[in-house]
């Protein structure tokens, strides 16, 4: 595999059949943090996370931007 994306999503479909310490399944968290202690958990970090926090935040960049030009647009016309 080339891509760390490709390697976690495959992983990620076998995540629920792996059980812990008294038959308790864990989860994977993609992005934020594991907040419950009762549950194995496992957080995917390093590079992934700064891949997924720099598209989120491109991604609100590049809607708001849009939202502006249809304003300036509008605004120029006159008209929708």
């Amino acid at each position: 595999m080339e891509s760390p994306v490709l390697a976690i999503l495959k992983l990620g479909t076998g995540n629920g059949q792996v059980q812990g310490a008294r038959g308790i399944c864990h989860r994977a968290a993609h992005g934020l943090s594991c907040d419950d202690s009762e549950h194995y958990s496992m957080k995917w970090d390093g590079e992934w996370h700064i891949t997924y926090e720099v598209f989120r935040d491109l991604g609100i960049a590049f809607a708001a931007v849009l939202i502006l030009i249809y304003a300036l647009v509008v605004e120029w016309f006159q008209s929708l």
